[in-house]
């Protein structure tokens, strides 16, 4: 599966067209970010194309949703029918990220 790179025009978009999305926010220039940004394209590598995964940088999420709150990186938002049902903040493992979205898989199927 593809790490799509999402931006402040094509967000809304990603969201609408699939059924459950997990987004990863990350800070530019910063090693957890980098770390980060791995285990997700490993997360992307592994699953199925039922799941997308995606990741946008900081600046362009704040674009997006302007806060003038401190903010923890990295974030995972994860959208259902484009809802956002779950957000995460701070580093998680591949394990742990793999965990989240195979629960919301069996979700699904209920």
């Amino acid at each position: 599966m593809y790490l799509f790179n999402l931006d402040s025009n094509n967000f809304e978009k990603m969201i609408e067209n699939n059924k459950m999305i997990l987004i990863g926010v990350y800070e530019k220039n910063c090693k957890i970010s980098d770390l980060f940004k791995g285990v997700l394209q490993k997360l992307s590598n592994m699953l199925n194309n039922k799941n997308v995964i995606a990741i946008i940088e900081s600046e362009e999420f704040n674009k997006k949703f302007p806060t003038n709150e401190k903010q923890i990186f990295p974030i995972i938002l994860i959208y259902k029918n484009g809802i956002n049902i779950k957000k995460m903040y701070g580093f998680y493992n591949y394990f742990t990220l793999e965990k989240e979205i195979k629960y919301i898989n069996k979700l699904n199927k209920k």
